[in-house]
């Protein structure tokens, strides 16, 4: 089974190849994604001695995250689905960070300014850093080192940055969405539209 998968959502760029049980990996950490990501794809494909026609799934990450590199995957991913007939398997970034986790009550990513992406049981929002702190105390998060800092959160869960297993799990049960229904998951609205608007960015 041949399964690529696109993390575009920070400022680094993570793609992936799953081939004959054998991991291939590319990671650009500069935010760079539409520059690099076909050729980061071709390379994958190429290091495993496939073709793009032996891909049997592509997996991205649908957001929260960059505005710009959320759109490049899904135009990627929905491009390559098309032209293989591979199927699309999306996940967000909060299934991503706490897979596998048990024991966390809120989920915390990276977003912008002074707002943070924020997974509470089912509820996700964007959250500005002052309201945050308030909930977070005293409860189990899971972030990463950068927003542990920016939020002084002395304990925290790390993420889990793997997406092979995120994938794999879906895959096994089936959930791969038709390439129509591939949309983002924003949370907030873009830069553009906050400058016209005057808001402050919360959908």
């Amino acid at each position: 089974m041949n399964i690529l998968m696109i993390n575009s959502t920070q400022s680094g760029l993570d793609v992936e190849l799953q081939s004959n049980n054998k991991l291939y990996k590319k990671e650009i950490t500069e935010n760079r994604h539409s520059e690099v990501i076909l050729q980061q794809v071709d390379d994958l494909i190429r290091s495993a001695s496939i073709l793009p026609k032996d891909m049997d799934y592509v997996a991205i990450c649908v957001g929260p995250g960059s505005f710009t590199g959320i759109r490049v995957a899904i135009s990627v991913a929905k491009a390559f689905a098309v032209v293989t007939k591979c199927r699309i398997v999306i996940f967000n970034t909060f299934e991503l960070y706490s897979y596998n986790v048990l024991d966390a009550d809120i989920c915390v990513v990276n977003g912008f300014s002074n707002f943070y992406y924020v997974r509470i049981g089912t509820d996700m929002d964007c959250i500005e850093k002052e309201d945050l702190q308030e909930k977070i105390k005293g409860v189990r998060v899971v972030c990463d080192k950068v927003v542990a800092e920016k939020l002084n959160v002395a304990k925290y869960i790390e993420p889990n940055k793997e997406m092979w297993l995120l994938v794999k799990d879906k895959i096994d049960k089936g959930e791969v969405t038709p390439v129509e229904d591939v949309d983002a998951l924003y949370l907030r609205m873009s830069q553009a539209e906050m400058t016209r608007l005057g808001k402050n960015g919360k959908v």
